[in-house]
């Protein structure tokens, strides 16, 4: 009886895992340029929204459907190089603003509770220098 049960309450978990929304939120209120990114699942479908720095208060980018990066690459990624601290949870986010294409990598370090983001900036103007920003961002 009990057998049956814990193989009830696994595959109960697994289907609603998959099926409840969640939500979860990376934030740092002392940086400029991003300051937080709620990332969301909902019936397997991943999304972000962003904010950034602005006065008086955070400028929202919007709403960015993501795909979640799957555990074989991580595999690959820890067998070329074991020293590896941090794994990338979803693909690049590409933001495109009139003045700008921005590329967003979200890495979660392997053995802490806290992640890098790494905002690649791509200005329009060739007069203007791409830039890179590394920010490092806690679970809320």
């Amino acid at each position: 009886m009990k057998g049956i049960i814990a193989t009830f309450l696994l595959f109960s978990s697994l289907f609603f895992n998959h099926s409840l929304p969640s939500s979860w939120i990376i934030e740092n209120r002392f940086e400029k340029g991003i300051t937080k990114i709620q990332f969301t699942e909902r019936y397997g479908m991943h999304s972000a929204k962003i904010w950034a720095s602005c006065a008086p208060n955070d400028c929202f980018w919007g709403i960015f459907q993501i795909r979640k990066v799957g555990s074989q690459h991580h595999f690959e990624l820890i067998r070329a190089n074991p020293d590896r601290k941090f794994l990338p949870v979803y693909e690049t986010i590409v933001v495109k603003q009139s003045h700008a294409t921005k590329r967003i990598q979200v890495d979660k370090h392997r053995y802490n509770d806290y992640y890098r983001v790494r905002e690649e900036i791509d200005f329009t103007n060739p007069s203007r220098k791409d830039k890179t920003h590394t920010y490092v961002f806690d679970k809320k």
